[in-house]
C-alpha cells in the first residue's frame, strides 16, 4: 500500500487562488462525491477563502 492509498491519511486539497473568488460571484458550492473512497467534500467560498468541508 503507498502513502496516498492508507484510509487512515487525512485528505487535502489544492486549488488555484481565483477559484474562491469565482465560487463566490456564481454564489455557488461544488458538491463532489468519490464512489471508490467512500467520500463526500463540499467546497464553498468562504469570505474570499476556500472552505472545504470532507466526509
Amino acid at each position: 500500500m503507498t502513502n496516498g492509498d492508507d484510509p487512515a491519511d487525512p485528505l487535502r486539497s489544492v486549488h488555484t487562488t481565483s477559484f474562491p473568488a469565482l465560487l463566490g460571484e456564481l454564489g455557488a458550492s461544488i458538491f463532489v462525491t468519490s464512489y471508490q473512497a467512500g467520500k463526500f467534500v463540499v467546497l464553498r467560498n468562504d469570505g474570499g477563502v476556500l472552505n472545504t468541508h470532507f466526509r
